[in-house]
């Protein structure tokens, strides 16, 4: 399954002091929820479960600038599995994470999302969204 493009650009950006905070589902091909079971560690053992990278471009080779994980709770950061066999995936970012990304300026680079179910060595890989990203700087200060 490609993974689909989905900018957090012009409509949907990203703003440097603000949370983050975005529901996903994923629909199989004949429309039918696509069911995430397999890539929870909460209902599967050895389930790696989503993850995200945020880079200023594809061939950057060093740390990302920001690294998402699953999260324990739907209110932390990251990536919670809100109903498995509905497809459903919140992803949420901190305010604060936003604000070191900007760094002071409108940034932009380049991200996706994937989930991994099981062991790194032999995952089965998945990844769901891809797309630019643009942070745009935070005026208020306290």
């Amino acid at each position: 399954m490609p993974a689909t493009t989905y900018p957090l650009t012009d409509l949907d950006i990203l703003e440097a002091g603000a949370t983050y905070v975005r529901d996903f589902t994923f629909l199989a091909p004949n429309g039918d929820p696509y069911d995430l079971t397999q890539f929870d560690p909460t209902e599967t053992p050895g389930a790696v479960g989503f993850r995200a990278h945020f880079r200023l471009g594809v061939d950057d080779s060093g740390d990302p600038l920001v690294e998402l994980g699953m999260a324990p709770t739907p209110t932390d950061e990251g990536f919670t599995i809100l109903d498995a066999t509905a497809g459903s995936v919140r992803m949420r970012i901190e305010a604060a994470t936003l604000t070191t990304l900007s760094n002071g300026q409108n940034r932009a680079g380049v991200w996706d999302m994937e989930s991994a179910a099981g062991p790194d060595d032999g995952a089965i890989i998945v990844r769901w969204l891809e797309g630019a990203w643009q942070v745009s700087p935070e005026v208020t200060r306290q």
